[in-house]
C-alpha cells in the first residue's frame, strides 16, 4: 500500500460524449487534485437596536474556481492525445493499489471531473538521458474541470420497519446547515415513505429522522378518504419544507387528490386535482423553477404553480387516454410523461403536450428520467431500458433483462449524472443498479438474497451519487426499505 501511495498510481478513463461509455486511456501517475469551493464572505446589516452599528447577517458562498489535477506519464502518445482534444470531456481517475484496472467499476475509490480540458503541459528533463526510472522523460499535464465528486463502491442494507404494507414512494429531505430557524439536517437523515393504506389509516406515511434506523408515523395522515400514497415530492417552504403526496388509487369515486403538510404531519391540507371522478395520480415531479407536475389516469397532466395549493389542467387526455405512470422535466420547458400501452407525450414549452411514438409497442412504460445532457431514459414492464438522445424521435435499447420489470429509473438532482434503477425479476426479487456514466452502463449493487432480502422493489429516492433509499412490497411480515451507502 505504501508503494501505491508513493507512486500516485491511478487509472484514467475519458468520456468524450455524454452518450459514450468511458474508455480506459492509461495507468497513470496522479499528482495533487485541487478542489476550490469558493470563499465565504460575511454580510452585514444595520443593527436597529444600536443605531450606527452593524451586525453579521450571515455569509455567502463564493463561486468555486476550477478543479485541477495533474497527470504524469512517460513521454508517449497519451499526453499528445489529451492535448489535442478540443471539446470538454468527463475525466475519471480510479485509484487501485494493484496496477492497471481497465474495467471502469473495478476500483477502491474514484474521482470524477466534469467538463474537463487539458489546459497546461510540460516535458520534464527532455535531455537528461540515463537508464533508471528516475531519469526517464515524463510529460505532465493539468486537467481543469468545472465540477468534481468522489465515487465509492456501495453496499445495501435493509432497514427495520414495523409497518406491514407496501412501500410505493420515497422522498429525501435535502441536507441543510443549522440556523436560527432549524437544526442541521444531514444528507439522507430525514426520509419520507408512502405506503399502502390499511384498515386503521386513511393515507399512510412514515418518516425517519435518523438515517433509516427507526421509522414512525406523523401525528396525522393525508387524504380525506382512504388511499395509497403513490408519489411524494419535497419542496422548500417558508418555514422549512413542504411535503406533497398523491393518492394513487380510486376511493369513493372522487377526483384525483393530493395532500400537503408544512409541519411534518401535524396538519395536512387535502386538495382535489381536476374534476374527473375516479381519477388517480401516479407520479409527482418538481421542475427546475419549482412548479409541481402530476401524471394521472386517462392521459391527464396537471400543474401547480403554488406548491400544490391549486392545480390547472395542462393535458386533458387528448393526446392519449392511457394511464400515465411517470413524468419528469429537463428544464422549465422540456418535459416527458409515459404510461400504459407505450404512451409517450412531451412538451417543449412547459404547457402543451404532444404524442410521440414510444419505444415499446403495446408494452406498459413504467418510468421516465432525463440526464444532464437531456437524454431520455424510459423503463418498461418487460424489463427493458431505452434511451433517446433526440427527445423521443428515435430509441435504442440500453438494457434488456428479459424477465420481470424495471419499475423505476432516476438520476440524482445535483449532477443528473448518476443513475439508480430498480428491477424486479419474475420471482419477484428486486435488484438495485447504479450508473456511474450518465446512464450508458449499469451495474447491480450487492446480492439481494444476502444484502437486502426483498419481495420486489417499487421505488428509489437518491440522496447523492453514493447514497439512495429503495422501497417495495412487504417481505417477511414487514414493509421493505433498504439504504445504499458507501462501503466502509
Amino acid at each position: 500500500m505504501s508503494d501505491f501511495v508513493e507512486r500516485y498510481e491511478g487509472n484514467l478513463f475519458l468520456q468524450l460524449d455524454p452518450a459514450d461509455e468511458f474508455m480506459f486511456l492509461t495507468c497513470t501517475g496522479v499528482g495533487n487534485i485541487t478542489i476550490p469551493k469558493g470563499a465565504r464572505t460575511i454580510k452585514y446589516k444595520q443593527d436597529l437596536k444600536r443605531s450606527g452599528r452593524l451586525v453579521a447577517a450571515g455569509a455567502l458562498q463564493g463561486v468555486a474556481d476550477f478543479v485541477t489535477a495533474s497527470i504524469t506519464r512517460p513521454l508517449s502518445t497519451v499526453n499528445n492525445y489529451l492535448q489535442e482534444i478540443s471539446c470538454p470531456f468527463n475525466a475519471r481517475i480510479n485509484w487501485a493499489c494493484r496496477g492497471a484496472r481497465p474495467i471502469l467499476t473495478n476500483y477502491e475509490l474514484s474521482s470524477l471531473l466534469f467538463d474537463s480540458a487539458f489546459t497546461t503541459g510540460a516535458i520534464e528533463n527532455p535531455l537528461s538521458g540515463g537508464d533508471t526510472d528516475n531519469d526517464r522523460v515524463n510529460t505532465t499535464g493539468e486537467l481543469s474541470a468545472t465540477r468534481w465528486t468522489y465515487i465509492y463502491p456501495l453496499a445495501g442494507a435493509r432497514q427495520a420497519m414495523t409497518a406491514t404494507t407496501e412501500v410505493f414512494a420515497l422522498a429525501v429531505v435535502p441536507s441543510e446547515c443549522a440556523s436560527k430557524c432549524g437544526d442541521r439536517v444531514g444528507l439522507g437523515q430525514i426520509v419520507w415513505a408512502g405506503l399502502g393504506s390499511t384498515a386503521y389509516t386513511i393515507g399512510y406515511l412514515l418518516y425517519t429522522f435518523d438515517y433509516g434506523a427507526t421509522w414512525q408515523a406523523p401525528a396525522n395522515q393525508p387524504f380525506s378518504i382512504a388511499g395509497d400514497v403513490s408519489s411524494i415530492v419535497i419542496v422548500d417552504a417558508q418555514n422549512g419544507y413542504r411535503l406533497i403526496c398523491a393518492r394513487g388509487n380510486v376511493e369513493g369515486g372522487q377526483p384525483a387528490e393530493v395532500s400537503y403538510t408544512d409541519d411534518e404531519g401535524a396538519l395536512f391540507h387535502d386538495v382535489n386535482v381536476g374534476a374527473v371522478n375516479g381519477q388517480t395520480i401516479q407520479s409527482l415531479f418538481r421542475d427546475s423553477i419549482g412548479r409541481i407536475w402530476a401524471a394521472a389516469a386517462g392521459g391527464y397532466v396537471y400543474r401547480s404553480n403554488n406548491l400544490g395549493v391549486t392545480w390547472t389542467t395542462q393535458e386533458a387526455g387528448v393526446e392519449t387516454t392511457e394511464r400515465l405512470t411517470d413524468i419528469c422535466f429537463f428544464d422549465e420547458n422540456v418535459g416527458y410523461a409515459v404510461g400504459e400501452a407505450n404512451a409517450f407525450i412531451y412538451t417543449t414549452d412547459g404547457a402543451t403536450f404532444t404524442l410521440r411514438v414510444g419505444p415499446a409497442p403495446a408494452v406498459n412504460l413504467l418510468s421516465v428520467a432525463v440526464n444532464y445532457a437531456g437524454h431520455v431514459y424510459v423503463s418498461t414492464a418487460d424489463a427493458r431500458l431505452f434511451r433517446s438522445v433526440d427527445g423521443g424521435l428515435t430509441w435504442e435499447t440500453i438494457i434488456d433483462l428479459a424477465v420481470g420489470s424495471i419499475n423505476q429509473v432516476r438520476f440524482d438532482d445535483d449532477f443528473r449524472y448518476f443513475g439508480f434503477m430498480v428491477w424486479d425479476d419474475a420471482t419477484p426479487v428486486g435488484t438495485v443498479y447504479r450508473s456511474e456514466d450518465a446512464g450508458n452502463t449499469w451495474a447491480a449493487i450487492g446480492t439481494p438474497a444476502t444484502d437486502y432480502l426483498n419481495a420486489g422493489i417499487n421505488c428509489v429516492a437518491i440522496c447523492d451519487a453514493n447514497m439512495a433509499y429503495v422501497g417495495g412490497p412487504a417481505q417477511g411480515g414487514t414493509s421493505f426499505v433498504a439504504v445504499f451507502n458507501r462501503m466502509t
